[in-house]
């Protein structure tokens, strides 16, 4: 593997790819994956499911107040702009992408009676990154209107990639009106970038003769990265990095847990509860680790000499920005830091309408590496057809974003099963808008046919 490629897949691909679990999944029956949502969701219908790489298809998301189209326009001349105003516009306030992407690379599913095992492989690249608006102004109106105070940005990100290794068990207690569960899942790091509370402080001065910049906070990377001279300008990755010891890179561990229950109220509702995610991983090889700090004095650029004669204003910008990599130095220090995963907490019920359809709610909360806390409720109508085609509906409101109409289906056709379900119709169709979505496809093959008495849910209780 070259460096430019591994530089693609931990810079770019995050912000090119908006894709990590579809939610319209939560309370649709027949899709086996539900037990990522909630490890006592088991709801296969079958003895064995197996799912394998390349057909099992991958799943993410993405949750953004701003798109792509609020990022670039298309000025008069035809030609890609970057629209500052527009995108100050769009996010009025403090801003946030939150993203992930994953690839499964094995699903294994096995119902016996009362006891459910699931194992499963993938590997995850989540994104969280967190900024104030305070720049956003600054570059939309200049400095001037913030003259005799200090204005300070903080920002804040955590991107990861891992492979992870999931082993779940749930167990149907009180005549399967109860299912409780459970999945452990080790993990291990190959690559990490976290900026941890980064603040620069701007200061003008009410006469406009100088600006003072103050910055502040921390920079941490693990992985195949190396430097020469114990400074970030020489952070590069390791000569020594191949696709093989890059992917099979054990150095780091994690852990994390999936923790979940579901109860029959009685003969037509159903609630359930569950956590993903609760861990994170230990970074300790190659982890590195800056620490900014510095200050510096801008007088800005002289055009003293008027119109008339054209001043180097390429000279004096790179004059300030030798001045600025002088004034603040990211310093080194040999450290071993942890990444937290985005754990998510989720809360909902079901109501049987009859025996083909049901409608649910799911209420998540996400709990983000960068200290902020996000939201989402759905709405879902869910039909199941002989165990051969479901179909589910959603509406979901999630961190100020309210157009968001999604849709699953899984078809059975023989021993094999398509699934497909986005959160958002049109923001996956339309992905230059997309604020909110998230998408899973993949085929399953099911094997075996449990007893459907032994496996029924005692419904008898009023």
């Amino acid at each position: 593997m070259s460096k430019r490629i591994l530089l693609i897949w931990l810079v770019v691909l995050p912000f090119l790819l908006a894709a990590q679990e579809a939610n319209v999944f939560y309370f649709m029956p027949n899709v086996p994956q539900a037990v990522q949502l909630n490890p006592a969701l088991h709801n296969a219908q079958r003895k064995v499911v197996v799912g394998v790489a390349a057909l099992n298809g991958f799943y993410g998301s993405l949750n953004s107040e701003a798109s792509l189209s609020d990022l670039l326009s298309v000025n008069e001349e035809n030609k890609t702009i970057l629209n500052i105003e527009k995108l100050a516009d769009a996010v009025d306030g403090d801003g946030e992408i939150i993203q992930s992407f994953s690839v499964p690379l094995l699903f294994f599913g096995y119902n016996a009676g009362n006891n459910h095992f699931h194992f499963s492989m993938a590997e995850r690249e989540p994104l969280s990154f967190y900024f104030t608006d305070d720049l956003l102004k600054i570059l939309k109106y200049g400095n001037a209107p913030f003259a005799g105070q200090t204005t300070e940005m903080r920002l804040d990100m955590q991107l990861l990639h891992f492979g992870e290794y999931a082993l779940g068990y749930s167990r149907d207690l009180l005549n399967k009106r109860l299912t409780v569960g459970a999945t452990v899942k080790l993990l291990f790091g190959k690559s990490s970038i976290k900026a941890d509370d980064l603040r620069l402080g701007i200061y003008t001065q009410p006469d406009g003769e100088f600006i003072d910049l103050s910055g502040r906070g921390g920079l941490y990377f693990g992985g195949p990265f190396e430097n020469s001279d114990q400074t970030l300008n020489t952070l590069n990755i390791a000569d020594d990095v191949s696709a093989g010891s890059y992917l099979t890179d054990h150095s780091s561990p994690g852990f994390a847990v999936n923790l979940g229950a579901t109860y029959q109220v009685n003969p037509k509702i159903k609630v359930a509860a569950s956590v993903t995610d609760w861990g994170g991983i230990k970074w300790k090889k190659n982890a590195t680790g800056y620490n900014l700090e510095g200050n510096f004095t801008w007088e800005g650029v002289d055009v003293s000499n008027g119109l008339n004669q054209e001043p180097n204003v390429n000279d004096e910008l790179i004059n300030l920005l030798d001045s600025l990599g002088n004034a603040f130095e990211f310093n080194q220090n040999e450290t071993v830091f942890r990444t937290p995963l985005t754990t998510r907490l989720y809360l909902g019920g079901s109501v049987e309408l009859n025996k083909v359809v049901n409608i649910g709610v799911v209420n998540r909360i996400s709990f983000h590496p960068t200290h902020n806390v996000t939201n989402m409720f759905m709405l879902t109508a869910n039909a199941n057809f002989n165990n051969i085609l479901s179909l589910t509906g959603s509406y979901a409101v999630s961190n100020g974003s309210y157009n968001n109409f999604g849709m699953g289906l899984a078809v059975r056709a023989g021993f094999a099963q398509f699934i497909l379900g986005t959160n958002n119709v049109y923001q996956l169709i339309k992905a230059d808008k997309a604020q909110y979505t998230s998408v899973r496809f993949g085929i399953n093959f099911l094997f075996g046919k449990p007893d459907a008495k032994s496996n029924a849910p005692d419904k008898s209780v009023n």
